[in-house]
């Protein structure tokens, strides 16, 4: 391992960085803006994070061709293989790893307490039939949190194949209330053939009993399943926040091929972030359901978010993203809503919706917690003119009447449509034109003209200064 300083040093000073600990194999960043070391913009404090706060990445994580892997100076006990203990790492080269063949039932990297690491613009391949990061509580230990950035912005975590036949397993898994917080690197290229009674749910992230994964930034795009959750799966009470980043490019042959949001857990999507191109049999973006019995799934948006461009039984663009097939971004199961977070909808934000139960003139709730404009922000996936109003609870609805806005007041006419035609409302200045409108009234309404009286002059007020 000694002799990798010179070049990592080198490295960092061309993203204008200059390490605290040069010469000693160690990498001072900040850990938020750290893919943005190059840029000169400012740390943007999300997380709990600002620029007095650093992370110093101390140790090395190199590999020989031989395939022998050294975490700092140390090697590990068998090739291919990648033990990491508490502390903060970073890539030196790319990794191919295999799992640990004495543990066949964990991942290639078994992660039981706290550790940070920097891909480093490097990649780490799994050649095996295991997920790449696994993170679980050990017997007597406290939950651990895995936390992963990028500061060259190219690094991924992917599964490699053989004889074209792809490596299955998960991109990172989470269980027993572990964390994982992301903000940099992608996860990419992870394929799992699981079902009902198997633990691969997900190609890129698997979060689970309770556990907790937080995304600030990167990407997790080009992962597949045969099950749910082409991009991110949220079972077992799991909780998933999103508050930048994109989920592009997945599929999953059941449910959610960006996102699934299993009974009795939680996404809540926030910010900037994007959910986009995703493929799945429903769903293409976001799948939200609950089992009867089972609890509540509940997703959370407020920001500029999107979520757009998602398809049901696509096909695979040269770009990476699915097109064709039939539109479906978030898909609500029957009875099911989107909760608009107190921060509400923000400009660009872009949210199409399916449900399980086509609208019709009674029209179907799709979220609540919304105000007079978060509502403008919502689309049908169909082609059908399907429109969307708002309630005095802040309840948005679809529905396939003639909904139509009052601009006086601003709030959306509760009727289905049957019981009167659009009306046209014309603001009325100035007390000339009140009495103009008196003199001509509509054909209508004429034979009760003579009736009216001639409103009173008003009064005038005068300004005190």
């Amino acid at each position: 391992m000694r002799g990798k300083g010179p070049v990592l040093y080198a490295s960092i000073l061309r993203c204008g960085i200059t390490p605290a600990y040069a010469g000693k194999s160690a990498l001072r960043i900040p850990l938020l803006s750290c893919r943005k070391c190059g840029s000169g913009e400012a740390c943007s404090y999300v997380g709990d994070h600002n620029e007095d706060s650093k992370t110093t990445f101390a140790t090395a994580i190199t590999q020989t061709e031989n395939g022998n892997v050294y975490v700092g100076d140390g090697t590990q006990d068998q090739p291919y293989q990648c033990v990491l203990s508490k502390g903060t790492y970073y890539l030196a080269t790319d990794l191919v790893l295999k799992g640990p063949p004495t543990l066949k039932e964990v991942g290639c990297i078994y992660i039981d307490s706290d550790v940070t690491l920097c891909l480093n613009g490097h990649t780490i391949t799994i050649i095996d039939d295991r997920d790449a990061f696994d993170i679980r509580r050990s017997v007597e230990g406290n939950p651990p949190t895995l936390t992963l950035t990028d500061c060259k912005n190219s690094g991924r975590i992917t599964h490699g194949a053989s004889n074209e036949t792809k490596y299955l397993g998960n991109g990172v898994s989470l269980h027993q209330s572990c964390n994982f917080i992301m903000y940099g690197g992608s996860i990419t290229g992870n394929t799992t053939t699981g079902g009902v009674n198997t633990t691969w749910r997900s190609g890129g992230v698997w979060v689970q009993d309770n556990s907790t994964f937080t995304m600030y930034g990167g990407s997790i795009t080009n992962n597949t399943t045969v099950w749910n959750g082409g991009g991110v799966y949220v079972g077992g009470s799991g909780k998933f926040y999103m508050h930048g980043g994109t989920i592009s490019g997945n599929s999953a042959s059941n449910n959610g091929g960006g996102v699934h949001i299993s009974s009795g857990s939680t996404f809540t999507m926030t910010g900037g972030s994007r959910i986009t191109g995703n493929n799945a049999g429903n769903g293409g973006g976001v799948y939200v359901g609950s089992d009867v019995g089972y609890g509540n799934s509940i997703l959370t948006l407020s920001g500029a978010v999107q979520i757009k461009d998602n398809v049901c039984n696509g096909t695979k663009g040269s770009n990476g993203n699915y097109s064709g097939g039939t539109t479906s971004n978030v898909y609500l199961r029957s009875g099911k809503t989107i909760t608009i977070g107190t921060n509400h909808l923000s400009s660009n934000a872009s949210i199409g919706v399916t449900t399980q139960n086509p609208p019709t003139n009674e029209s179907i709730a799709i979220a609540t917690g919304a105000n007079l404009d978060d509502k403008q922000y919502f689309h049908s996936d169909t082609d059908e003119n399907y429109l969307f109003y708002v309630t005095s609870d802040g309840t948005i609805c679809m529905t396939a009447a003639n909904v139509h806005d009052h601009p006086i007041c601003g709030a959306s006419c509760s009727h289905n449509g049957s019981g009167h035609t659009n009306e046209t409302w014309q603001p009325i200045g100035s007390a000339e034109e009140l009495t103009a409108i008196q003199n001509t009234p509509s054909p209508a309404v004429r034979s009760s003209a003579s009736r009216r009286r001639t409103p009173p002059a008003p009064r005038r007020h005068r300004s005190l200064l």
